[in-house]
Order: C-alpha cells, then structure tokens, then sequence
C-alpha cells in the first residue's frame, strides 16, 4: 500500500531532501526509512542548511536557498520563515541565528538563486 511510504503530516523539510542533481542540492541523495524517517529528514535537512544557509552577523543578514521563497506558505509565510529555521538547523548554525532574533531588529533575508549547473 502506497499509505505505508507516505508522511501522514504536512513535512516542510521535505524542500530540503528533494533532490534536482544541481549544484543547489547536495550531493548525496537521503533515503528514509518509515521507522526514523522524522529522525532522518532532521539529519538531512541539517546537512542541507548548514550548506546552503549563510549568516553575516555583522551585516545582520541571513541568506537563504530560493526554495524558502519559493515554498514560503510551507514555512508559515515570509514573516515566519526565520522563526521557524532555527527547527531545521544545525546546533552550530543555530547557535549563529538565534542571537540576531532575539535582538529587536530583525535580520535582513536575502534568497540565493537556485544553480541549475552541474
């Protein structure tokens, strides 16, 4: 039965885990299995951001792949988008973000284009 792969709840992580074999993607492909598949999808989104997230705390400016504004609803909307990272990111990453949203001012948002290239 197909149910047995599929995620019973909306997953926005799953942006992170798809895979195009561009330069924008990591280079492995995670395969999941239903036992640790929330576990896993964690695990890889981790190894995504920590790639493809840039933060500039001098500049105040974090730099995020085109599939945050791409998929933007997923993610709770534009407003939400730096609350929600810090759920998908590594604790080295983390640990870089959370001090720029604590402050009043919030960090500026730039996209990455998406790099087609292989």
């Amino acid at each position: 039965r197909r149910s047995r792969y599929s995620v019973s709840l909306p997953e926005p992580a799953i942006n992170f885990v798809l895979n195009t074999g561009s330069s924008s993607c990591l280079s492995d492909i995670p395969v999941f299995s239903a036992e640790r598949f929330r576990e896993e999808i964690k695990e890889a989104s981790a190894q995504f951001l920590d790639v493809f997230v840039h933060i500039n705390s001098v500049r105040r400016v974090v730099t995020l792949p085109k599939i945050f504004e791409q998929y933007k609803q997923d993610f709770g909307g534009p407003q939400n988008i730096l609350n929600v990272l810090p759920n998908y990111l590594s604790v080295h990453k983390s640990d870089q973000l959370l001090p720029l949203l604590v402050d009043p001012i919030k960090p500026a948002i730039k996209f990455d284009n998406i790099d087609w290239s292989w």
